[in-house]
């Protein structure tokens, strides 16, 4: 019972291991398609290695697809920019009674 205990934590923390070196070449500048190419190939080992650790992993993906692509259809949208900027500004700049 002990020996599966022990293979099991191996295994999550094999594949946590492998989730940060992931996150890591996700967010690396430079060479975007040799990274994309490293990080899925290092996150089909954390498939492979722990189905917990997977979920977590493809969830953490499709948060930063859909962040990424939230950004870039509204980074020339000036209204959604200004617009929170201009009520904060409005909320602090009352004077105080």
């Amino acid at each position: 019972m002990a020996l599966r205990i022990s293979w099991d934590l191996l295994r999550n923390q094999l594949a946590l291991a492998f989730l940060f070196v992931t996150l890591t070449l996700l967010q690396k500048e430079g060479d975007k398609q040799k990274h994309l190419v490293l990080a899925s190939l290092t996150m089909s080992l954390v498939v492979l290695t722990n189905q917990i650790v997977a979920v977590v992993s493809l969830t953490i993906a499709v948060a930063l697809t859909v962040h990424a692509s939230l950004k870039k259809r509204n980074e020339g949208n000036m209204w959604l920019n200004t617009s929170f900027h201009t009520s904060r500004f409005d909320v602090h700049s009352r004077p105080l009674r």
